[in-house]
C-alpha cells in the first residue's frame, strides 16, 4: 500500500512539475508568438540556421536578413519629436551663430581636442571657425602621399595646415561594383562631420566645402605637385592611384571643388590600428570574422570592451548609415589613454543609395553590444527623421549645390530603420553605459547560449 502511495505522489508531484513548465514556457515565449501574428510588431527573429546555412555565401546572408528587414512595416512612432527638434535647433544655432573676431581662431579649434573629442557638445564659436577655414588665404600648397587617394596639404593663414580632397564625381553619379569601390566622395567628408555631431559622436575633424581658383593653387604650388599640372585648370598630384590620364580639372570658372579638413594639432601624433573586421578585398576570400559567428569573443580577449569595442561598434553604425565599407584601419592618438577611435577619412561613402550593405554592421550583429546613449540617440533622429536633420545640418555649409541627392538622403533614413528594428527591445543593463541585444534570434550560439557580453 505504501509503494502504491509513493507512486501517486510522484506521478502528481511530476504532473505539478509540467505544468509549471508549461505555463512558464508559455509566459517566456508569449511575445514572440504574438509578434509573429501582429504585423504592426518591430520584432525581427533571424536564427543561426537562417544566417549561416551551409554553402551559403555572404551575399545570400545579407539578402536574407534585409528581406526580413524589408518586409517589416514601418517602426512604432516614437514620441521624441520634441527632443529631436531641440537637438536640431541646438546644433544648427553652433552653426549660424554670428560670433565676435578671436585672436587666434585656430588655436581655439585645437583647444576643443582631448582623448576622446575634437569638439565639444555645444561649440557656439564652430560657426567662426568653420568660416574662416572657407576663407583663409592659402599660402602654400604641396602633394600629399598619405593614403591611396589624391589630396593636397595646404597650408592657411595663420600657419594652420589643411588637406584638401577635390570633387572626382557629381553629385547624380552612382558609384557600382563592390561595396568599397571608386574614388574618394569629397561630399561624403562633408556630411560625415555633421552627421558625427547629430550621433552625438564628435570624433571627424572639422571640414568644410571650398572651391579653390586652380590659377591661384599653382601660384603658390611646391615644385613636386607644379609639375604634376597638365595646364592652368588641371593636375593629378601624387598617390598611390595618382596619373597623368587621371587628372582633375576645374570648372568653366577655372575653379575646383573639394572638401577642406582642418587638421589636428601637432601635439597629437596618430597611431593606425588594424579593424578586427577588416575585408580581404578578394572575390571568394573570407575574413576570420565572415567563417567564425563567435568572432567577437575572440576579439574581447585582445581588446577592452569599454571603451575600444563599443568604439568600434558606434563607427560600425555610423559607417553603415553613410554606407562606408572601406574601414580597414582606425586612427586613434598615440601614448594618449583612453584615445578614442577618430573616424577619420570618411570619403569611400554615399556611393549607391539603393545599396545597403550589411556586412558593415558586423561587429554590432556579432557583438550584440551597444552604447545606451548611441541607441538612443538614434531614437530621436528616426523622429526628426534623420534625413531632415541631416539636410538642416548641410544647409548652413553653403557649397554650390546641395551636397546630397535626395535618393541619398532618403537612403540615411532606409538604414537607420534598418538599425534599429534589428536591435529592438534592448534591454539596458543596470548601472552600466552600454546596452544588450534580449532578442534569441542573432544573439544565440547554436546550442541556445546566449553569445553577449556580460
Amino acid at each position: 500500500m505504501s509503494s502504491l502511495k509513493t507512486r501517486i505522489v510522484s506521478v502528481l508531484l511530476l504532473c505539478c512539475l509540467l505544468s509549471a513548465l508549461m505555463v512558464f514556457y508559455f509566459v517566456l515565449f508569449f511575445d514572440d508568438f504574438q509578434s509573429e501574428s501582429k504585423p504592426s510588431s518591430s520584432l525581427i527573429i533571424v536564427s543561426f540556421a537562417e544566417m549561416r546555412p551551409k554553402n551559403a555565401s555572404k551575399d545570400d546572408i545579407s539578402l536574407r536578413i534585409a528581406a526580413k528587414i524589408e518586409a517589416k512595416l514601418p517602426l512604432p512612432a516614437l514620441n521624441t519629436s520634441s527632443e529631436a527638434l531641440a537637438l536640431l535647433r541646438a546644433l544648427q544655432l553652433d552653426l549660424n551663430a554670428e560670433q565676435p573676431p578671436v585672436a587666434d581662431v585656430w588655436s581655439l579649434a585645437h583647444s576643443w581636442v582631448t582623448a576622446r573629442q575634437l569638439l565639444p557638445p555645444k561649440a557656439p564659436q564652430l560657426s567662426l571657425v568653420l568660416r574662416t577655414l572657407k576663407t583663409s588665404r592659402v599660402l602654400r600648397a604641396d602633394v600629399s602621399r598619405t593614403g591611396t587617394q589624391l589630396k593636397l596639404l595646404l597650408e592657411l593663414d595663420g600657419q594652420q595646415r589643411a588637406l584638401f580632397k577635390p570633387q572626382r564625381y557629381s553629385r547624380q553619379h552612382v558609384v557600382s561594383g563592390d561595396p568599397y569601390a571608386g574614388a574618394d566622395r569629397h561630399n561624403g567628408e562633408i556630411v560625415a562631420f555633421h552627421l558625427s555631431r547629430l550621433l552625438d559622436l564628435r570624433v571627424v575633424p572639422i571640414v568644410v566645402s571650398r572651391r579653390l581658383r586652380l590659377s591661384e593653387l599653382r601660384a603658390v604650388s611646391s615644385a613636386a605637385l607644379s609639375a604634376t599640372f597638365t595646364n592652368d585648370s588641371c593636375f593629378y598630384g601624387e598617390c598611390h592611384y595618382c596619373s597623368s590620364f587621371d587628372s582633375v580639372c576645374g570648372d568653366l570658372e577655372g575653379r575646383l571643388e573639394g572638401s577642406l579638413h582642418l587638421m589636428l594639432p601637432t601635439k597629437y601624433k596618430l597611431q593606425r590600428v588594424r579593424n578586427p573586421w577588416q575585408r580581404t578585398y578578394r572575390p571568394g576570400v573570407f575574413a576570420p570574422w565572415e567563417r567564425e559567428m563567435d568572432f567577437c569573443a575572440a576579439v574581447v580577449q585582445r581588446i577592452p570592451l569599454r571603451p575600444r569595442l563599443l568604439d568600434i561598434v558606434d563607427l560600425a553604425v555610423f559607417d553603415f548609415l553613410i554606407a562606408n565599407a572601406d574601414r580597414h584601419h582606425f586612427e586613434v592618438f598615440k601614448d594618449v589613454p583612453n584615445s578614442a577611435l577618430l573616424f577619420i577619412d570618411n570619403g569611400k561613402s554615399f556611393g549607391d543609395p539603393h545599396s545597403h550593405e550589411l556586412s558593415i554592421l558586423a561587429p554590432l550583429s556579432q557583438c550584440c553590444v551597444i552604447r545606451n546613449s548611441t541607441y538612443r540617440r538614434l531614437q530621436v533622429l528616426a523622429s526628426a527623421p534623420l534625413s531632415a536633420a541631416v539636410e538642416s545640418l548641410l544647409a548652413a555649409d553653403d557649397s554650390p549645390e546641395p551636397l546630397l541627392t535626395r535618393n541619398h538622403l532618403s537612403a540615411l533614413d532606409v538604414r537607420l530603420r534598418s538599425v534599429l528594428v534589428s536591435k529592438e527591445y534592448l534591454i539596458p543593463l543596470s548601472k552600466s553605459d552600454f546596452a544588450v541585444q534580449a532578442l534569441i534570434g542573432a544573439c544565440l550560439e547554436e546550442k541556445g547560449k546566449q553569445h553577449v557580453l556580460k
